[in-house]
């Protein structure tokens, strides 16, 4: 066991998303148990902590040093430059090309308030997933070429989860992000619809 505690504490943010929260605890569990330095995490230990700390927060860029180049969907994702550069924290290992666009992170690079420290080698992959019994009667079903052209195949995957589902999915999704357009818009993705999924 190494013990750094002369070391100053390490400040992690703490994650808003499930895999950032991985990153950040990962990271808190190698640092402090490998290494003996002390970790703590902004704004507190909990997975709560930032989302209690930013939601429906309205006048964040008027009150805080951001007002200079606040971004449109302010307080979330600039919230995590905004800090940062205000020393509230010292960390983070996980943060997507998106929210740094969107949180005008390259502002504070440009600043030299905030250092980008390069990539952590981490990667999410996301894939397309069909049952077994779908790609051995239509293997050409799981294409994505003929996802995007075929519009009867299309027809038949967005029936599978709106008119053949327990629940439809395009539905729900307006249920859930009807109010909040312009937070889901911040992600780059389009709105589905009927025939858009």
């Amino acid at each position: 066991n190494k013990n750094m505690t002369h070391l100053p504490t390490i400040r992690l943010i703490q994650g808003y998303y499930p895999s950032q929260f991985a990153m950040q605890y990962a990271a808190f569990v190698y640092l402090k148990e490998k290494m003996g330095i002390d970790v703590t995490f902004y704004p507190d230990n909990d997975p709560n902590a930032l989302f209690d700390r930013y939601s429906g927060y309205i006048d964040w860029c008027e009150e805080t040093n951001a007002s200079d180049h606040c971004s449109d969907f302010a307080p979330y994702p600039q919230f995590y430059f905004e800090d940062i550069a205000d020393d509230e924290y010292d960390l983070l290992f996980e943060i997507w090309d998106v929210m740094i666009r969107t949180g005008n992170g390259f502002d504070y690079f440009e600043d030299d308030t905030v250092i980008a420290g390069g990539i952590s080698g981490v990667y999410g992959e996301g894939g397309w997933f069909v049952p077994k019994y779908v790609y051995d009667d239509h293997p050409e079903w799981i294409l994505p070429q003929q996802l995007k052209y075929n519009e009867t195949l299309r027809q038949i995957f967005i029936d599978a989860y709106t008119i053949h589902s327990d629940t439809n999915w395009v539905d729900e999704w307006w249920n859930i992000w009807q109010n909040d357009l312009n937070e889901y818009s911040q992600y780059g993705f389009g709105f589905p619809n009927g025939s858009i999924p």
